[in-house]
């Protein structure tokens, strides 16, 4: 997710869907420049959980029932921006991460089918 980091680990007990909000509205500016949020079907992604995320401009988008893979393609993606990306400089500001993301990812793309 652009615009905010948010994680859902927690060191001393399993999240709940009430401390997931805190954490995403405390993520997030007042008007959050990211437009979806991709949710399992875990249970702590509950009614509470997806009221609150429209309630703030963001539309849940729960990944498929069966498809597991999802899960792993949004890891990986995440991964990657941290890995290629955010490893190795410090974003000044919202239009410096996106252009930042848009070069990287567009070079990794270009040598990817170069190299097939």
């Amino acid at each position: 997710m652009i615009g905010g980091a948010f994680s859902t680990s927690m060191s001393h007990t399993t999240p709940t869907s009430t401390w997931i909000v805190q954490q995403l509205r405390e993520a997030l500016p007042m008007e959050p420049s990211a437009k979806f949020l991709i949710l399992d079907h875990d249970a702590k992604y509950g009614t509470e959980m997806r009221a609150a995320i429209r309630g703030i401009d963001i539309a849940p988008i729960r990944i498929a029932i069966g498809c597991p893979w999802q899960n792993g393609v949004a890891e990986r993606w995440v991964e990657s921006c941290r890995r290629d990306l955010l490893d190795h400089i410090i974003a000044v500001d919202e239009g410096h991460l996106k252009d930042s993301l848009r070069i990287t990812f567009a070079t990794i793309t270009t040598t990817a089918r170069i190299s097939d």
